[in-house]
């Protein structure tokens, strides 16, 4: 055999034997898998605390349950914005790292304007810090696209806060109030109440004292806040003598940080007077 011939064959044989042993790994990694679902699970089939006759999984749909299950014997699933947030709760529930590094992959990848709301709710429900913290930065710059966006009606008063309470928050504070009353008829409509003005400051609770009132443009108020019941008479006033260059403290009276596309107007100079 040639020396060149030998090279080859050596060259050859040890592919086979990197191929064989990278095999190995994975089949171990596979085997691993499904040993940490069966130790997570095996407290509901056996010992003093096992479930009686057919086991019920009653956290996570069968859909999902079955992606998990089809993930750890075929390592095939397919994540995507409407499955992601029950995969990332099945594969954290059953303790499987390379299935949550999926998911925390895919929501990394997806912080847009399309999907920051979904991330920042995933992010925040999963405790992932550095996520959360990189989509809050992208919804400060983003603001008014990310209220446009399906998701935001789905988004929790937790995760509202963390950017309705932002000087960093880039957006109208009209729209933002537009925006929050949508958000208020949706959870009227969850809990089955009549979209009155009192049911949605009941759904807003808290959330009404991020929105801005006193920057708003005086027209606007008067015209489309105003007149209808979400504040008290109390706060109402309040609202106005801020536009007379009186200071309220019941609402925040700073602005949202600079908007380069149709920047919010400075209120109107004329005093504007309350009457009863």
């Amino acid at each position: 055999m040639s020396p060149g011939q030998y090279t080859i064959k050596l060259a050859i044989l040890r592919d086979m034997q990197a191929r064989k042993r990278k095999a190995i790994d994975i089949a171990m990694a596979k085997k691993a898998k499904i040993r940490k679902l069966e130790l997570k699970s095996r407290s509901m089939f056996e010992g003093p605390l096992a479930e009686k006759g057919t086991v019920e999984i009653v956290d996570i749909e069968p859909e999902y349950f079955n992606m998990i299950l089809q993930f750890i014997y075929k390592d095939k699933i397919t994540v995507d914005s409407f499955n992601v947030k029950n995969i990332l709760y099945g594969s954290e529930k059953y303790m499987l790292k390379l299935l949550t590094d999926e998911c925390n992959a895919f929501l990394a990848s997806h912080v847009d304007v399309d999907h920051a709301c979904l991330v920042l709710q995933a992010a925040h429900d999963f405790n992932m810090e550095d996520l959360e913290t990189k989509v809050l930065n992208f919804i400060f710059i983003h603001g008014s696209e990310v209220l446009d966006s399906k998701d935001f009606i789905n988004l929790s008063a937790e995760c509202l806060k963390l950017f309705l309470g932002s000087d960093m928050f880039r957006c109208e504070e009209e729209y933002v109030y537009r925006k929050m009353l949508h958000w208020g008829l949706h959870k009227c409509n969850d809990k089955s109440l009549a979209t009155t003005d009192e049911n949605i400051r009941e759904c807003l609770g808290d959330l009404l004292y991020l929105i801005r009132f006193p920057v708003m443009k005086p027209q606007y108020f008067t015209e489309e806040v105003s007149c209808k019941s979400l504040l008290t008479a109390t706060e109402k006033v309040k609202v106005y003598q801020h536009f007379n260059y009186m200071t309220t403290d019941i609402f925040p009276s700073n602005k949202h940080a600079s908007i380069s596309v149709n920047p919010v107007p400075e209120p109107l100079q004329t005093k504007i007077f309350c009457l009863d």
